[in-house]
């Protein structure tokens, strides 16, 4: 099975900047890739925003890639993972609308995307990427 990580970070939460990365393993644990990137300041950026912004990039970069799946994605977020994993509701949260685009873009897959709750220890890769696009690296 596929695996990506993902992590998001604020630099001041709430209102950023923000940063989130990703890294891709295939099922034989090669890299296949990572990107991270820089959210601008906003009210709406905290860390919660800029995980479900990792997530939804590490998707539509697992797009592009026309991989098959399944997908198990990895993160340290026990929001992010219950939230996607259909176990806690969302509500009306500043990050809902990044949200709805993840759920939106699930939609449009055919594969299946599970999902798993880690500690940060083992996420430190996707954590260096989120920081180094927090700080406009």
């Amino acid at each position: 099975m596929d695996t990506i990580y993902t992590d998001g970070s604020c630099l001041v939460n709430p209102g950023g900047p923000g940063g989130w990365g990703f890294v891709f393993f295939d099922e034989s644990g090669k890299e296949i890739g990572n990107q991270f990137g820089n959210i601008k300041k906003h009210p709406v950026v905290t860390n919660n925003f800029a995980e479900y912004m990792a997530v939804l990039r590490a998707l539509q970069y697992y797009q592009e890639l026309k991989r098959p799946g399944p997908l198990l994605i990895r993160s340290d977020s026990k929001m992010l993972i219950n939230q996607l994993g259909g176990t806690w509701r969302v509500g009306d949260k500043p990050y809902k609308k990044i949200w709805d685009r993840v759920i939106d873009l699930l939609g449009q897959i055919e594969f299946e995307v599970s999902w798993e709750w880690i500690p940060r220890e083992q996420n430190e890769i996707a954590d260096g990427l989120s920081k180094k696009g927090s700080k406009g690296n």
